[in-house]
């Protein structure tokens, strides 16, 4: 009987940490369809064309994507395996099974592990080639993964050779890590948001700088500006309320703690985000509008 409980305790502990990976994994790669949309929106609104140099980072963060993939498949593949064994031994209780089983959830929870890794280290490669998050931001963002990737390989060490209860023992530490690391994801994953839309900011500043000299030079040229003349002052108003947005989405990502309120406050300031998008977004078909209607009148 007493066999029987550490089994069920066992593998309640393995599937914990199964669970608490996954709900991780979700945050991270909410992340990873940000980026691939923002550099999108970025690309559109500075006119900016990737150059061979810019090109690297990606390259390198699909690389390790790719290896994060196949992380996934094994963890995947093995996770199939530990629940025939699981499945065999609840058919047959016998010895045998019963060593199959134990390996089987060894592998299983190394596999998790090893995920974790891949997925931590892609975040981690993303932050430290994005040029929109402040170098400081940067460090602490890194310095804080750093020590998520140490930890969870000193997890992977001995597995192998762990006993029931010491890979018991593991399952449940990462677990209860990885569920209090979920509040550091959303607010590491807000943290990164908030900076890009801000670089947006600061960029879209640039260009209505770059329109304002443009359109001076047109008018001492003896130039007609009456349809573009407006484009700084409405991109201005753009930006100010996307700037008011983008503070909010700040703050209210710093805000994030604990568990409990993770999810309303990321979601919130995900809201502000969105908002200061669309400004931007406004600002930016007000400028093809108006630039439309004068060459119109300039044909």
């Amino acid at each position: 009987m007493k066999n029987k409980n550490i089994k069920s305790t066992f593998i309640i502990a393995i599937i914990g940490t199964i669970l608490s990976s996954i709900l991780v994994s979700a945050t991270l790669a909410q992340a990873g369809d940000l980026k691939t949309k923002q550099q999108i929106k970025a690309r559109t609104i500075m006119l900016e064309s990737p150059t061979a140099k810019s090109k690297k980072p990606i390259l390198k963060y699909k690389s390790i994507k790719s290896s994060y993939k196949q992380e996934v498949d094994a963890f995947k593949n093995t996770k199939k395996q530990f629940l025939d064994a699981r499945g065999k031994f609840k058919s047959f209780k016998n010895k045998e099974n019963k060593a199959v089983l134990e390996d089987s959830a060894r592998d299983y929870l190394k596999k998790t592990i090893l995920v974790l890794i891949k997925k931590t280290e892609s975040i981690n490669d993303w932050v430290s080639n994005d040029k929109s998050i402040e170098d400081q931001e940067k460090n602490n963002i890194i310095t804080e993964l750093d020590s998520d990737i140490s930890w969870l390989n000193s997890m992977v060490d001995n597995i192998d050779e762990a006993t029931q209860e010491q890979v018991k023992v593991k399952a449940k530490e990462v677990k209860d890590y990885w569920k209090e690391h979920r509040v550091k994801m959303k607010k590491i994953t807000g943290q990164i948001m908030a900076s890009r839309i801000s670089f947006l900011i600061k960029k879209s500043e640039l260009i209505s700088t770059k329109i304002s000299s443009r359109i001076e030079k047109l008018k001492q040229a003896g130039k007609d500006v009456s349809a573009i003349e407006a484009i700084p002052n409405v991109l201005n108003e753009k930006i100010n309320l996307a700037k008011v947005k983008a503070t909010s989405a700040k703050s209210t990502f710093s805000s994030i703690s604990n568990l409990s309120e993770a999810n309303n406050l990321f979601l919130k300031g995900r809201g502000f985000v969105s908002q200061a998008q669309t400004y931007i977004k406004e600002g930016r078909n007000s400028i093809k509008q108006m630039i439309s209607a004068h060459r119109q009148a300039n044909k």
